[in-house]
């Protein structure tokens, strides 16, 4: 039994006829869209200064998400795995944002499981804007 296809009329024994279901000349040739944005250079010359620290094994840019509530979400800039554990990194420019501090500060608090560092760049070089271990401290004398 033959009906019309649902993206152009004609008749087809399924929802969309031959012509509906390939793909456009202009879908098929456009270069995949890359989801995740590029490090701009203030990342990347804290992911470097971070990356030649001692006890770093490992350094990603913008790979982990945190839910803060039910359509909030707060991306870090770098996430680092340390010999210590997890290191959790924003990295500013000259302003600091009010929203950009404060969704920070929702993270770390919601999430105690990692290292929590806010950094900015100034003239003068590197600052710790807010640092936070939430980390359960391992108590003496217990296997």
């Amino acid at each position: 039994m033959l009906r019309p296809c649902i993206g152009c009329g004609r008749p087809t024994a399924g929802l969309r006829c031959e012509a509906c279901r390939a793909p456009s000349a202009a879908r098929r040739d456009a270069p995949a869209e890359d989801p995740q944005p590029a490090m701009n250079r203030t990342e990347a010359e804290y992911a470097a200064l971070l990356a030649a620290e001692p006890g770093v094994l490992w350094v990603a840019f913008g790979s982990v998400k945190f839910r803060l509530a039910k359509r909030g979400w707060y991306t870090p800039d770098l996430v680092a795995l340390t010999r210590d554990g997890l290191l959790v990194v924003e990295v500013k420019g000259a302003h600091v944002r009010d929203d950009g501090r404060d969704r920070f500060k929702i993270a770390a608090a919601q999430y105690p499981l990692a290292r929590w560092r806010m950094v900015q760049k100034t003239k003068a070089g590197w600052r710790t804007v807010y640092e936070f271990d939430g980390r359960p401290k391992s108590r003496g004398g217990e296997g």
